[in-house]
C-alpha cells in the first residue's frame, strides 16, 4: 500500500517579507484578505476600525506595487508570502 500524501508544512518566505519591509500586521492583513473578507469583516476580526485596516491595504499596495486586494493576493501567493 502506498503511504498517504501529506501536504508540505508551508513556510513564509520571511526573506520576501523582510526586503518588502512588511510588518506582521500587514502579512495577517493579506492572510485574511485571501479569505474574501471585506474590510467591515477584517476590522472585526482584527479588533480595529475600517479606517485602520484601509491604511493597512495602502500601505500593502505600495509595498507589493499592485492597485487592487485580488493583485495583493495574488503577488502574495507567487512571492510565497502567504499560502
Amino acid at each position: 500500500m502506498s503511504k498517504p500524501r501529506q501536504n508540505p508544512v508551508f513556510e513564509k518566505n520571511e526573506r520576501v517579507i523582510d526586503t518588502l519591509g512588511l510588518t506582521a500586521r500587514e502579512v495577517q492583513v493579506l492572510e485574511l484578505l485571501a479569505e474574501g473578507d471585506s474590510n467591515t469583516e477584517l476590522a472585526k476580526r482584527l479588533f480595529v476600525s475600517t479606517s485602520t485596516i484601509k491604511t493597512h491595504l495602502l500601505h500593502l499596495y505600495q509595498k507589493l506595487d499592485v492597485s487592487r486586494r485580488t493583485q495583493a493576493v495574488q503577488k502574495a501567493k507567487s512571492l510565497e508570502i502567504i499560502r
